[in-house]
């Protein structure tokens, strides 16, 4: 979550269980053509925690796991180019953060 108001500051809560890398997101962005996910991922380019424990321990990771990991990697490439749109009517969603939980993609669609 990202411009969290709390007692009148503003946070950003970034989603450590998020699995994908930057780059990946970057190029999902740049294909596009998503300005705000770009924008997000310019200001902050640190790998997600998941991201990185994976990179460590993928081969303690079961195969169920790793299906889902591919599943969601699937929902992400798929619905990406729907994003732009979908923000236009429900910008409260925050849907392009870059972080997204897979939870707000599929609760919107």
């Amino acid at each position: 979550m990202y411009e969290v108001d709390y007692r009148g500051n503003l946070y950003d809560i970034p989603n450590g269980f998020f699995w994908v890398s930057v780059e990946n997101m970057l190029r999902l962005a740049n294909k596009y053509r998503n300005a705000k996910t770009l924008q997000m991922l310019q200001k902050s380019l640190e790998q997600r925690f998941v991201y990185r424990w994976l990179l460590d321990n993928i081969n303690e990771v079961s195969e169920e796991a790793i299906c889902l990991l591919d599943a969601g990697n699937s929902l992400i490439r798929k619905t990406f180019k729907y994003r732009v749109d979908f923000d236009k009517e429900r910008s409260e969603i925050q849907i392009n953060n870059w972080d997204v939980a897979v939870k707000i993609i599929v609760e919107s669609n």
